[in-house]
């Protein structure tokens, strides 16, 4: 018998024995297998196609079904999550409306997220999505594209419409029937994340039968063919009766990328705030904060300050002013406060939090310095000073 062997640099025996065992184990982890594509519909209404998926190492199933997000915010924009969850159920997370909203957080043992939407203030619809419509009633360009069937395809069937009155119908279809829809205009595929069908199946599908999809450009293929079949993009090819949606990422044609003007780059990405925090402790090592400056903290970022959060180490009061000015003109006084009345403030507690910064200069410009200044305490000997801000 041979004997096969091999060397791994830097591994032991038992270690590379321990690799192998990992591998063959069961998955571990969370993630997606197969469908799960999350597509929005209209007003605040997402489909997610049917899934299958692993949370926390255990493998779930959902079926396509529909999310509607809570109703935006009066004020301030916030940030959802959509996902599903181990009772394979799709689920949204709401975030917390906030001038510079934060993605909430789910539960890594019950769930999977998704995607996430940008809900701004009294919006109706999240930022960002739009659907161009490819095939609704067969109303050809510009309101549609205009559709031509080969053999044995009705581009203008009235049998069995998802939506409206009309669907495109393949009878007795067989290899090399198809359907043709064509654009009033090239457009750029870089701009587009899905490819989005409705499928509805007279009778299951003959294992050797799929549908095949293409891209072209004044006849030419342009990048590779995709193809729908069972448990792909959660299509059933054994459902019969009902509408399936499958949503194909457009990166998986693999179009040849082009060159993206910033408008076109901007349209296509949302970009979410930069937000940071600064960070000031003072500490009376041991005894309780003397009254007076504290130190100073140069920002080099431009900014707006949007929060401010004090976290003191026993309970007590503490009252600390904060003051700005360019490195030009350091150090800053108490004339170049920036809290005017709503100094931050602890009575008799161990935190305090301020969002609404009554009256404050929130702006911060690149090489401000800011001094922290104790104007009183009790009791409390070490407090940590965070300031939530917005990057500009």
């Amino acid at each position: 018998m041979n004997e096969l062997s091999f060397a791994a640099p830097g591994l032991s025996e038992a270690d590379v024995i321990a690799l192998i065992e990992a591998a063959n184990s069961s998955p571990t982890g969370s993630m997606l297998l197969s469908g799960g594509q999350v597509v929005w519909m209209s007003g605040l209404i997402y489909r997610v196609s049917a899934a299958t998926y692993i949370i926390d190492g255990a493998q779930y199933s959902s079926a396509e079904g529909t999310i509607t997000l809570t109703a935006a915010d009066a004020t301030n924009p916030r940030i959802d999550v959509i996902g599903l969850n181990t009772s394979g159920a799709i689920f949204k997370q709401d975030g917390t409306a906030a001038a510079d909203p934060l993605k909430p957080d789910i539960d890594p043992n019950t769930q999977l997220e998704l995607t996430f939407a940008l809900i701004a203030a009294l919006a109706t619809e999240p930022t960002g999505p739009a659907n161009t419509d490819v095939y609704l009633e067969n109303a050809g360009t510009p309101t549609e594209w205009a559709a031509v069937g080969g053999a044995t395809v009705n581009v203008n069937s009235t049998s069995n419409p998802r939506t409206g009155t009309k669907c495109i119908e393949w009878t007795l279809a067989t290899t090399g029937h198809n359907v043709t829809l064509t654009a009033a205009a090239s457009i750029l595929m870089t701009s587009q994340e899905y490819l989005i069908l409705f499928i509805r199946n007279k009778s299951a599908w003959a294992s050797t039968r799929s549908l095949r999809v293409e891209w072209r450009l004044n006849a030419a293929l342009v990048g590779q063919r995709v193809t729908i079949d069972n448990n792909l993009w959660g299509f059933s090819d054994s459902t019969t009766g009902s509408y399936q949606m499958v949503a194909i990422p457009i990166a998986l044609f693999a179009i040849p990328p082009v060159g993206l003007t910033l408008e076109e780059a901007d349209a296509r990405y949302v970009r979410l705030p930069d937000v940071r925090s600064l960070t000031f402790i003072i500490d009376g090592g041991g005894s309780v904060i003397t009254a007076g400056v504290k130190g100073d903290l140069e920002i080099p970022f431009a900014c707006t300050i949007n929060q401010v959060t004090m976290l003191a180490d026993q309970s007590g009061s503490i009252v600390v002013d904060i003051w700005k000015d360019t490195y030009a003109n350091f150090p800053p006084t108490d004339a170049d406060t920036i809290t005017a009345a709503a100094v931050p403030t602890i009575t008799t507690a161990t935190k305090s939090q301020d969002t609404t910064l009554t009256g404050w200069t929130t702006a911060i410009t690149a090489g401000n310095i800011l001094r922290f200044n104790v104007d009183s305490c009790t009791t409390i000997t070490r407090v940590t000073i965070s300031l939530k801000v917005t990057r500009a």
